[in-house]
């Protein structure tokens, strides 16, 4: 089997379908690898999304949701982290291993164009 090498370079220009490697680095390149592909998702015309386990910092700042005009809901399990999230985002309070929590949340919100966590624990 070939094994690909990854350049830093392209790394730190976001991943994507067309860079289909796997690369080791540091956090700090895979968070914004990471960051750039969620930028070019909504570039690309992502509008209705769901940030799980995205609590108190969601992935993307409210700002930006507003500015682009997003459909934009945080669901997390935990109410202490939903309670610390800026209130201009729609918050969900479930667990996405509930099943009823999640047809509920497709029911009333869904399709959703990308579904984004940054951590879940």
């Amino acid at each position: 089997m070939r094994r690909s090498r990854a350049n830093i370079k392209d790394v730190r220009r976001g991943g994507g379908a067309e860079r289909p490697f796997v690369s080791y680095a540091h956090y700090s390149d895979g968070e914004g690898q990471y960051r750039a592909e969620v930028r070019r998702i909504i570039d690309d015309g992502a509008k209705r999304i769901c940030d799980v386990g995205g609590g108190a910092k969601p992935v993307v700042g409210l700002p930006r949701v507003q500015e682009r005009g997003l459909d934009y809901v945080v669901l997390d399990a935990s109410s202490a982290q939903l309670d610390r999230t800026d209130s201009g985002y729609e918050r969900r309070l479930g667990s996405i291993l509930d099943a009823d929590v999640v047809n509920e949340l497709i029911r009333d919100k869904g399709p959703f164009d990308a579904i984004v966590s940054h951590f879940v624990a």
